[in-house]
């Protein structure tokens, strides 16, 4: 007899849902600020959010150091206007353990609101065989 456990791949798999919501007050995006940091030993998986801007800017969000680590932009947003995002399907995955978020605006500006997504400690979604059914 099977335990809901052996399904929990297929779950993760098909019934992904964020878990972890990290609010933004007023934080400074000028310069590159971290949005999110995971627990030791997790990836983040960036699912979307509900943000608005204090200036008429675009947002760059980056996985950990920036430059070539580029994760989503957003269009030019206008001032303090609700801007939702969700990614379709299993949202961005960041590279490595252990990654930050990170957020930088095309001019000077605060972000505020939430991103959500998924901490994770293990790649999700693994294959299932005869073995683990």
């Amino acid at each position: 007899m099977h335990s809901l456990s052996d399904y929990q791949s297929l779950f993760d798999l098909y019934l992904r849902q964020p878990n972890v919501v990290k609010d933004q007050n007023a934080l400074a995006i000028g310069g590159t600020a971290t949005v999110w940091t995971p627990g030791t030993g997790k990836k983040i998986r960036f699912m979307g959010g509900a943000i608005s801007v204090s200036a008429a800017v675009s947002i760059l969000f980056e996985d950990n150091a920036g430059g070539s680590a580029y994760v989503f932009r957003t269009p030019k947003l206008l001032v303090d206007t609700p801007y939702i995002f969700q990614f379709p399907g299993d949202g961005k995955l960041l590279a490595a353990v252990n990654n930050v978020l990170k957020a930088t605006s095309s001019a000077g500006a605060n972000l505020t609101g939430v991103l959500f997504g998924t901490e994770e400690s293990r790649r999700a979604g693994r294959a299932m065989t005869q073995s683990n059914v």
